[in-house]
């Protein structure tokens, strides 16, 4: 997980009002492309506060601010916005194949 606190280009226009956007991917701000990828990989809003020392009313808040950003109703769709923009890789998921999954066995 420490690659999604990896300064992914840190490089901005000084006194600009795109200071702060993230080099990759001019929708979000450096801020908002970790969060986002911290809900795409599935933590929760408390989990992302807590990593972030953040409140988890602000996680929620950023959630809500990434969503309308990406055009994203919910984290499948955040997901997959991630993964065309490639700010998350397939290999960053968790595995969700475990014995109590009945399918895991397919």
């Amino acid at each position: 997980m420490s690659d999604v606190f990896a300064g992914e280009g840190r490089k901005h226009l000084k006194g600009t009002r795109w200071k702060g956007m993230h080099t990759l991917h001019p929708v979000l701000t450096d801020h908002q492309v970790q969060i986002a990828r911290l809900l795409g990989q599935g933590y929760a809003n408390k989990e992302v506060g807590t990593l972030l020392h953040v409140s988890t009313n602000t996680a929620e808040t950023h959630r809500a601010n990434i969503y309308r950003l990406t055009n994203s109703h919910n984290a499948c769709q955040l997901l997959i916005w991630l993964c065309r923009e490639k700010l998350l890789d397939i290999e960053d998921l968790p595995d969700m194949v475990s014995p109590a999954n009945p399918l895991a066995s397919k």
